[in-house]
């Protein structure tokens, strides 16, 4: 049986067809007004990704979580990738709030990864690094690591019904080559040492917000 206090969140991304600058767009093709007012908003770095999610139980991202009984929320992420792009590395929950001291505090939650049998979250949450195969004598990567879909049930340990917080969701891709890697082989120069030359794109959700009752 499916737990009452919800919150499911499901992240597909589409094929490339034009790059663009990193920007907001709206989820489900809702107006920016809307938007803005719920909320209802996500952010990619840089590729063209489409975020969406099944609002069955509980709020979309974007939206208020409030008392809930008293009981921790529990998440359902899913995430697919773009068949044009490259597999998915992890799926984070990264949660905020104020501590007693009136100091705002922020924590990351790998939820989801690929290549689990081998790759394991430390004792201080630290998730072992995914297999880098990019060739940056040609720019290409290989997908024969990470994985096409991530998708995974999460509780949060922490939970505290009296303390306000908030949760977005992370999906990242695996390592791929940064634009002036393919700059360089176009024209056939030298990067600089300093120059970045692998990334790893990603996506984030709108925040949804947790307010204890009263």
């Amino acid at each position: 049986m499916l737990p009452a206090n919800l919150v499911s969140l499901f992240y597909h991304r589409l094929p490339c067809q034009n790059l663009e600058a990193p920007k907001f767009r709206p989820f489900l093709g809702s107006s920016n007004c809307l938007s803005l007012k719920e909320r209802d908003r996500y952010h990619e770095c840089p590729v063209r990704l489409s975020l969406e999610k099944a609002d069955v139980f509980h709020p979309r991202a974007g939206g208020d979580l409030s008392g809930s009984e008293g009981k921790s929320p529990t998440f359902l992420v899913s995430a697919t990738q773009d068949p044009e792009s490259a597999s998915l590395d992890r799926v984070q929950i990264i949660k905020g709030w104020v501590d007693v001291y009136g100091k705002t505090r922020e924590k990351i939650y790998n939820v989801s990864w690929s290549n689990a049998g081998k790759r394991k979250v430390n004792s201080q949450g630290k998730l072992t690094r995914v297999e880098n195969t990019v060739d940056l004598s040609t720019g290409k990567w290989d997908n024969s690591v990470g994985a096409p879909e991530l998708s995974t049930f999460w509780k949060d340990p922490s939970f505290k019904a009296d303390q306000n917080a908030f949760y977005y969701v992370r999906v990242m891709e695996i390592t791929t080559p940064t634009w002036p890697v393919y700059d360089a082989l176009k024209f056939g120069i030298k990067l600089p040492d300093e120059v970045a030359k692998i990334q790893q794109e990603r996506a984030y959700s709108s925040p949804i917000w947790y307010s204890p009752k009263g």
